[in-house]
């Protein structure tokens, strides 16, 4: 179960990681508008950013814990945890390293969400 748990809150936390690095790789690229005629420099800018590199790389890691994550759980237990803590590590990662203004309608929607998921995990007896 600990095994569980820890797989669980890795690809959770590597989900946040490459969401985290994700934004900051498009803002580096500083987007102001898309362009058919500019979309091989824009590729290469893409291909070669090492923030989406390396989010690209842990997305690659996040599969395999994945998988191994299906072979010892219930896809209907360990889907909604992983969404759960997704919905709380982005909402305080955001925060923390993007300096994004969170509303408190964000944090009670990240609550309702997180006890609703919780209570889709509960056991039915």
């Amino acid at each position: 179960m600990i095994q569980i748990v820890a797989i669980i809150v890795s690809i959770s936390l590597i989900t946040t990681s490459v969401q985290l690095l994700l934004k900051k790789g498009v803002l580096a690229l500083k987007l102001t508008e898309f362009s058919f005629a500019r979309i091989i420099p824009l590729l290469w800018a893409i291909i070669t950013n090492p923030y989406i590199i390396t989010s690209v790389l842990l997305l690659v890691i996040s599969f395999a814990l994945w998988l191994l994550l299906l072979s010892k759980s219930q896809l209907s237990v360990a889907y909604p945890a992983i969404i759960a803590l997704n919905f709380v590590f982005l909402l305080i990662a955001s925060r923390l390293f993007l300096k994004e203004v969170i509303a408190p309608s964000q944090i009670l929607g990240v609550v309702i969400i997180t006890l609703g998921i919780f209570l889709l995990l509960q056991k039915v007896s």
